[in-house]
């Protein structure tokens, strides 16, 4: 069974920064990588160590996590010219937890098997204070024994990982339905608070009285 003591964190961004300080935090030897110098320099400051490009840290490390912002980005950091897997070699395990689409999941996961590189798909929830304080929900989808591999990691940044099953589509399923109730629900909030001002009720008061009625959630 592998055991991961190297890790790259691409992507230190408000999600990715408090993700890596936190398996440095754990004890593990982590690498960031950002486009953002002072992003890459708090890391640093944190315990974190710096300045390897991508594509050497693909042959120096155990695992390789990223959480980038768009799919565009995700998909040029792992199969773009120079990239991760191009410079990786079969010992490697990538973690992807990013909020991508299950298609393209799906495509890095097939360029990756035929390597022999192992691949998770694990979008998250909770904010960033979730993300300072290792309290992330974590949807991973893809080989379990992968997952049971990667769990100690997993569970340094999160109280709530679940494996969903062997697609690695599928936490980013359910992260786009969890997403879609969120839009659902702030649309709602949003067209109740006008209704209630419409009808001569100042939006504080408003507030105030359904913040501790069942209406109320964390999102409101």
């Amino acid at each position: 069974m592998k055991e991961f003591q190297t890790i790259a964190f691409i992507g230190l961004g408000n999600m990715g920064l408090p993700m890596a300080t936190n398996l440095v935090k754990a004890g593990y030897t982590v690498y960031g990588v950002d486009t953002n110098s002072e992003a890459e320099k708090k890391f640093s400051q944190d315990g974190g160590k710096i300045g390897v490009p991508t594509e050497l840290l693909a042959k120096q490390v155990d695992i390789v996590m990223t959480s980038l912002p768009t799919p565009q980005i995700v998909e040029k950091v792992y199969l773009g010219d120079g990239g991760i897997v191009e410079n990786a070699d079969s010992a490697l395990t990538i973690i992807d937890f990013s909020t991508i689409s299950p298609q393209l999941n799906e495509k890095i996961y097939a360029i990756t098997k035929e390597k022999g590189i192992d691949y998770l798909g694990a979008p998250v929830s909770g904010s960033v204070s979730g993300a300072v304080n290792g309290t992330l929900t974590i949807m991973v989808g893809g080989d379990k024994k992968v997952y049971e591999q990667a769990l100690p990691l997993l569970r340094v940044l999160g109280d709530n990982p679940f494996h969903l099953g062997e697609s690695v589509g599928v936490g980013t399923v359910i992260k786009l339905l969890n997403n879609l109730m969120i839009g659902f629900y702030t649309q709602a909030v949003a067209e109740a608070v006008a209704l209630g001002e419409q009808m001569g009720v100042k939006a504080d008061t408003i507030y105030d009285v359904l913040s501790v009625s069942f209406g109320q959630s964390r999102i409101y």
